[in-house]
């Protein structure tokens, strides 16, 4: 990966919203596509609870989704 420009979020005090771009600047999360899924896995689980190791079906289960 190489990052050819980056801006600082600097200024944002809300961790959503700066969690939010950061993962569209880094096309995690694409424009076009509903983003809710995505982003609660990454902010719900991985971001708020980075000690815990997820099993796939207890992220489906929370999010009340299939397994893919």
């Amino acid at each position: 990966m190489k990052v050819v420009s980056n801006t600082p979020l600097v200024g944002e005090s809300d961790l959503t919203k700066v969690t939010k771009t950061f993962l569209y600047q880094i096309g995690y999360l694409s424009k076009g596509a509903d983003p809710e899924i995505p982003f609660r896995i990454f902010f719900d689980f991985f971001l708020k609870h980075p000690t815990k190791a997820w099993m796939v079906e207890e992220i489906a289960n929370e999010l009340k989704v299939s397994k893919p």
